[in-house]
């Protein structure tokens, strides 16, 4: 079964969203075990800033190179 679809799916951001999935578990899990609604509300908010700030830094630092335009 030839999957052309999965190969045009850019691969990059796979260990990105997985690195970002288990920080949010990680905040989510320590505010559930500190249980201060400022801490929560506060790690909620830094969520989508971690996922846009790594989006950003990977998109300035990825350059595409010739052999993936082949």
């Amino acid at each position: 079964m030839d999957c052309q679809w999965a190969k045009q799916l850019p691969h990059r951001w796979s260990p990105l969203v997985y690195r970002v999935g288990l920080v949010a578990l990680a905040i989510l899990t320590a505010c559930l075990l500190v249980k201060h609604p400022l801490f929560t509300l506060s790690a909620i908010a830094l969520i989508p800033v971690i996922i846009w700030g790594k989006m950003i830094v990977e998109l300035i630092l990825w350059r595409p190179r010739t052999d993936d335009f082949r």
